[in-house]
């Protein structure tokens, strides 16, 4: 789905990434690409759960510091 530019600067928005049901990505030669979000075609591995584990304690510690220790 292609989103024209004047539509976008009249909300503000130039999204990418994941947005509910869409991944959306700019192009040089379309602008704005939506398509549906692909859901995942295997369970996570062991390392990426790993990998998310440890991200997610990073973000817990980083929450618990007070401002002068960031």
């Amino acid at each position: 789905m292609h989103i024209p530019k004047t539509t976008k600067a009249w909300f503000g928005l130039s999204p990418t990434g994941d947005l509910g049901p869409y991944t959306i990505y700019t192009s040089r030669r379309a602008g704005s690409v939506w398509y549906a979000k692909a859901p995942p075609t295997c369970p996570p591995s062991v390392h990426q759960l790993r990998q998310r584990n440890r991200f997610r304690n990073a973000a817990f510690a980083w929450r618990r510091l007070s401002q002068e220790q960031r």
